[in-house]
């Protein structure tokens, strides 16, 4: 059972749309900016109404919770709140996920307002201390589906990432090379990097075949951004209409 019709619920369907004994709450708050509470309770609100006490509810949260810069935003306070409330569920599992990179047209990922901004020709701050950890929505997906179908995922709190981050400086220049056009940026001195333990995540990729190499981020980037690609997906899913709404990069997911 799926709940959601975004990104992370379209890269979960494969598995568990029939599933009847899996809820996939993917109907969470997507805005790391987001501040408003009634967005906030809305998202309470309807896990309460479609939990169901035989079903191993899996919720999904945010790696944000480990980098200080981001833990006393009422974004996190949220997912906090959340994850004590699944916690309570006598079945469930809460995934922590980094920046996801999929087919949307959510303007507050990293990666979709980067993309927007370096192709609009619009300048925009970097937080140049700032690293990321960028992963596929795919290969999150798949992760996390092997966790769950193995039994190692229910009642535990879970890590799904990348061993790496990567600065956002290189996540720029990355779109500079995939999109042959230069950014216009502007350097702002704050930031920092932040780690997360992903041990077992990392172990289930190896079993899957899913390599964190070198070249992960730019593969993942150019697998759904290269200009042929975009063009393609804008005639089948009007993917990169994107309204960017600030122009300071830091934490997009």
């Amino acid at each position: 059972m799926i709940v959601g019709n975004g990104m992370m619920a379209k890269a979960f369907a494969p598995y568990f749309a029939e599933d009847p004994e899996v809820l996939i709450y993917a109907a969470g708050v997507s805005n790391s900016g987001e501040t408003r509470e009634d967005a906030f309770a809305r998202e309470r609100a309807l896990l309460a109404t479609v939990w169901r006490s035989n079903l191993l509810t899996v919720y999904f949260g945010t790696c944000s919770m480990a980098d200080p810069e981001k833990r006393e935003t009422l974004y996190v306070h949220h997912k906090e709140h959340m994850e004590e409330i699944v916690q309570a569920l006598p079945r469930h599992s809460i995934l922590r996920f980094p920046q996801l990179v999929g087919r949307t047209p959510n303007p507050f990922t990293l990666t979709n307002y980067l993309y927007r901004k370096i192709v609009d020709g619009e300048s925009f701050h970097v937080w140049k201390n700032a690293r990321r950890h960028i992963m596929d929505v795919e290969d999150a997906a798949a992760i996390t589906t092997h966790l769950i179908r193995t039994g190692q995922a229910e009642g535990r709190i879970l890590n799904i990432a990348p061993h790496f981050s990567i600065p956002i400086y290189n996540l720029v220049c990355l779109f500079e090379q995939i999109l042959h056009k230069p950014a216009k940026t502007i350097f702002i001195d704050k930031g920092g990097a932040y780690t997360v333990d992903a041990s077992v995540a990392l172990e289930a990729a190896g079993q899957l075949g899913i390599s964190f190499d070198n070249d992960y981020t730019a593969r993942v980037l150019r697998k759904y951004y290269a200009p042929a690609i975009v063009q393609h997906d804008s005639r089948t899913t009007a993917l990169p209409i994107i309204q960017a709404t600030s122009s300071e990069v830091f934490d997009r997911r």
